[in-house]
C-alpha cells in the first residue's frame, strides 16, 4: 500500500513538473517540437536517505528501481569520506555498518547507540596502538622522488626518508605501498631514550641496549638531515615545527617497530580517524569539535 500510494502521488506531482517544464520552455523561447524533451524522470524510490552538507554526498536505502520492486534493500553511499582510498580498512567497515544498521535500515534512529558506538571505536583503535599495532594506519604509497617538484612537501615520501634512515635493513624502495603512522618524536635524545626505556619495561618487552644505541645514532641522522630541492638546500628537512611527526611503514608489517611505540601520536590518530565518519553525526545534529594543529577545545576565552 505504501508503494502503491506513492507512486500514485509521484504520478501527479511528475505531471504538475512536466507543466512547469512547458512553461518555463516557453518563456524561455525553447522551439515548441523541444519542449516535451524536458521533462521529470522517476528513477529510485527510498526508504531512508541520509544527506550531507557536501554536494553530491549522501546515504539512502532503495526501494524501487524503474519501477520495480528491490527485495533486498540496496544501499547507496555516495562521496562520503569513508568511502575514499585513503581511508582504513576497519574505519570504512565500521562506520559503514553504522550508517547500515542504525541510520539507513533501522526501525528507528537511536542516537544514544550511536554514540556509544564512536566511543567504543576510540577505545578499540587506542587499544590497537598501544599494543603497537598497525591496524590502525593510514594507507597510502610513495612514488619515485622525482616525480615530485619538493618530496618534502609528500606527507608519505617524508615518512619513507625517516624510515629508510631508521630501519636501512628493511628499505623502502620507490615505488611503493606503504602505511602511514603519526608520531611526536623531540629533539632530545636522553628524554627519547628514557621513554623507550619506560616503555619497554612497563610492557616486559625485551631490547638490546646496542640496538637502542644504533637506533638513536640514526634518529641523530634523521633529525639533521639536509636535502637539497633545486637550487636550495634544506636543513632538517624531514622534521616539522622541530619534530619528526610521520613514519612510513612497510605494507608487509603488522607491528610497529618496538623503538618508535612510545612515540605514536595516539590522539592525533584517534581524531584523524574519527574524522570521516563525523559527517554522520552531523548529519544527526550531533556536535563535533573542529580540531586542527591552532585551534583546541578549551576553557579560555580570548578577547
Amino acid at each position: 500500500m505504501k508503494v502503491a500510494s506513492i507512486n500514485c502521488i509521484t504520478y501527479f506531482i511528475t505531471n504538475v513538473i512536466n507543466e512547469a517544464y512547458l512553461k518555463f520552455g516557453k518563456l524561455h523561447f525553447v522551439a515548441e517540437k523541444y519542449r516535451p524533451l524536458i521533462n521529470m524522470k522517476n528513477e529510485f524510490m527510498l526508504s531512508r536517505l541520509l544527506m550531507t552538507k557536501n554536494k553530491k554526498s549522501y546515504a539512502s536505502s532503495v526501494l524501487m528501481q524503474e519501477g520495480n520492486l528491490i527485495n533486498k534493500q540496496k544501499i547507496d553511499l555516495k562521496g562520503l569520506g569513508i568511502k575514499k582510498s585513503n581511508t582504513n580498512k576497519y574505519i570504512r567497515e565500521y562506520f559503514t555498518n553504522v550508517l547500515k544498521d542504525d541510520i539507513i535500515l533501522a526501525s528507528e534512529i537511536n542516537y544514544s547507540n550511536i554514540i556509544r558506538k564512536y566511543f567504543n571505536l576510540i577505545d578499540i583503535i587506542k587499544e590497537s596502538l598501544n599494543k603497537g599495532e598497525t591496524r590502525f594506519s593510514v594507507p597510502s604509497r610513495v612514488n619515485e622522488l622525482e616525480g615530485f617538484k619538493n618530496p618534502l612537501n609528500v606527507m608519505q615520501v617524508r615518512g619513507a626518508m625517516t624510515w629508510n634512515i631508521l630501519y636501512p635493513e628493511e628499505e623502502i624502495t620507490y615505488p611503493n605501498n606503504v602505511n602511514l603512522i603519526k608520531l611526536i618524536i623531540e629533539e632530545d635524545y636522553e628524554m627519547v631514550k628514557d621513554k623507550i626505556v619506560n616503555y619497554c619495561t612497563t610492557n616486559n618487552l625485551e631490547y638490546d641496549e646496542k640496538d637502542l644505541e644504533v637506533f638513536l645514532d640514526r634518529l641523530y641522522e634523521a633529525f639533521n638531515l639536509s636535502y637539497t630541492v633545486g637550487e636550495m638546500t634544506i636543513q632538517k628537512a624531514l622534521t616539522k615545527k622541530g619534530i619528526l611527526n610521520i613514519i612510513s611503514i612497510p605494507k608487509n608489517k603488522e607491528n610497529v617497530p618496538i623503538f618508535l611505540r612510545p612515540f605514536i601520536d595516539i590522539d592525533r590518530i584517534v581524531y584523524d580517524q574519527l574524522n570521516s565518519g563525523t559527517i554522520i553525526l552531523d548529519c544527526l545534529n550531533i556536535h563535533t569539535p573542529k580540531i586542527n594543529d591552532n585551534l583546541i577545545p578549551t576553557n579560555i576565552i580570548k578577547i
